[in-house]
């Protein structure tokens, strides 16, 4: 049995900034389960006089993951909770049922590690209408958890009942994207790699729905069976090699659209005919055409501090100049719990405005009508539905693609590793020095609200760490600057190392930035 003390250590390396996450074994275990089971309940039940939590739990298909729910499931039981199990399921599942079912929902555990490679385990949690934790409770639950192991509750099981809403959550995705009454004759052939995730398991009654509804659609499934040890590559759409296994199917099967789903499936990532990338950017712009067919001042956009200049331009050209002078584009921090927080606080901060949706670089994409959480599934069906609507015998998913905004050159995603936070600290502020005559982007509190929010600062006003909420810095060219450019730089959540991302609509500019950045970060204590 481990001492407190170790275990207190593991918990500070599980907890991440949005949820819980390490190597199945070394870190987290049945244990570890049992006891973040326990907390859960504590945090949502903050006293003995409320009434016990319901709690869904699913899993995703990890090697771990089976005794991860189980063990999570009898700490839950063990507190007063009791427990619906939906097995097997996409996180979406979880939100959805959390969302859908509020009144029914205390709260929502998902099991699994998203796109982390197969030795990784980690629980997703979220209250009642799929409202992620709080970085403060969070950070309550880490404590209440180290509580519990200093406790050792007593084992207080009970039964717990088996859930199968699948029908139900493929009814309300279909409804989201604008599908459930689409009846039509259509010649549209779809790829789907799952990657051995959740994804061929959560989206293979969609697609067998949408068979129904449109005569003509096909789909070709690939690595559809769930296995842990992700056998043929990790499940991220982030990866070249994942993308390329897409682009792979799509050529080989001639198919209209490729897409890819990460381990728990909340996540996407598309392909054309041609087998190009269909970036995040070009994603948010097919699904602003698709909720905002008019143009009106009171619609607005989220995007992370890392959005695309495509995506930043083509909104606020295609919005109208909202009378509070505000964007159509509102950056947001980089993260699914701050993200959720700002558009959840949304109505308080402007009443005459409301969010469409949002995104991230990453590819999650978030949805008021689904709860404010992130829906691969339903981006996919966005995705399908604009296909739908737009591809004939002349005209092509990569022909259209082509003229939605304009081109643009990305780094990607360049990390370093540091030894240290205080390293990586000290390289964010020379960045911020080397480009002090500039406006600059950063992210603040907001503690009334209890959110993050992005601020601009005028050059005058330099970078300071201490008054941020996060390290965050986004810096762009002057507006009417040529070529256009930007560029971001930010630590990991999770690990001293620094990210960094540059874009112009020029590809030199965008390597000359790219290439001085780097030379900053990692001379002397950096390193790649």
């Amino acid at each position: 049995m481990r001492s407190y003390e170790d275990f207190v250590k593991i918990l500070g390396s599980v907890f991440k900034r949005d949820d819980v996450r390490g190597k199945w074994g070394s870190e987290l275990d049945g244990e570890v389960a049992w006891h973040l089971g326990c907390a859960f309940v504590k945090i949502l039940r903050p006293n003995s006089d409320a009434p016990a939590p319901r709690i869904v739990v699913g899993r995703d298909m990890r090697e771990g993951s089976p005794e991860m729910a189980a063990q999570l499931i009898r700490g839950i039981r063990a507190a007063g909770g009791t427990v619906d199990n939906v097995s097997m399921c996409g996180s979406e599942m979880i939100y959805f049922l959390t969302g859908e079912k509020a009144g029914r929902y205390a709260g929502g555990a998902m099991v699994t590690a998203s796109h982390n490679p197969p030795e990784y385990a980690g629980v997703k949690f979220v209250k009642s209408g799929a409202e992620p934790l709080s970085s403060d409770q969070l950070r309550k639950l880490k404590e209440k958890t180290a509580r519990s192991y200093a406790l050792h509750l007593q084992d207080a099981l009970r039964g717990f009942e088996r859930s199968d809403e699948t029908a139900e959550f493929v009814e309300k995705l279909l409804n989201v994207s604008g599908l459930a009454g689409c009846r039509k004759q259509a010649k549209l052939k779809v790829v789907v790699e799952a990657g051995n995730g959740m994804g061929g398991v959560t989206f293979r009654p969609v697609a067998e729905s949408l068979k129904e509804l449109v005569q003509g659609i096909e789909f070709v499934f690939s690595d559809e069976n769930p296995d842990g040890r992700f056998p043929v590559c990790t499940p991220n759409p982030l990866l070249d090699s994942y993308i390329s296994m897409v682009r792979y199917r799509v050529e080989k099967e001639k198919a209209d659209l490729g897409i890819c789903f990460d381990g728990d499936a909340d996540r996407a990532g598309f392909v054309d005919d041609q087998g190009n990338l269909i970036d995040a950017s070009l994603v948010s712009i097919i699904l602003f055409k698709m909720l905002a067919p008019r143009p009106s001042d009171d619609i607005r956009v989220m995007g992370n501090l890392n959005s695309s200049i495509r995506l930043v331009d083509f909104v606020n050209d295609h919005i109208k100049p909202p009378a509070d002078g505000e964007k159509g584009l509102i950056m947001t921090p980089v993260g699914h719990a701050k993200i959720k927080g700002l558009m959840r606080a949304w109505p308080q901060i402007s009443p005459n405005s409301r969010v469409l949706f949002a995104s991230e670089h990453s590819g999650h994409y978030f949805y008021p009508d689904f709860f404010y959480a992130d829906s691969g599934m339903t981006t996919a069906l966005f995705m399908i539905r604009y296909a739908l609507e737009n591809i004939t015998e002349n005209t092509t998913l990569s022909g259209m693609l082509s003229s939605l905004g304009q081109e643009c050159f990305a780094s990607g995603e360049e990390n370093t590793e540091f030894d240290n936070d205080n390293e990586t600290i000290d390289k964010i502020k020379e960045v911020a020095e080397e480009y002090a005559t500039l406006p600059w982007r950063g992210i603040v509190a907001d503690p009334d609200m209890g959110i993050h929010k992005v601020k601009t600062f005028a050059a005058d006003e330099p970078y300071d760490h201490t008054k941020l909420a996060a390290l965050d810095l986004r810096v762009d060219s002057e507006p009417g600057t040529t070529p256009q450019w930007w560029f971001s730089v930010r630590k990991s959540g999770n690990e001293p190392k620094l990210r960094l991302n540059v874009e112009s609509i020029d590809e030199n500019k965008m390597r000359e930035i790219r290439d001085k950045l780097l030379g900053i970060i990692r001379t002397r204590s950096g390193k790649k």
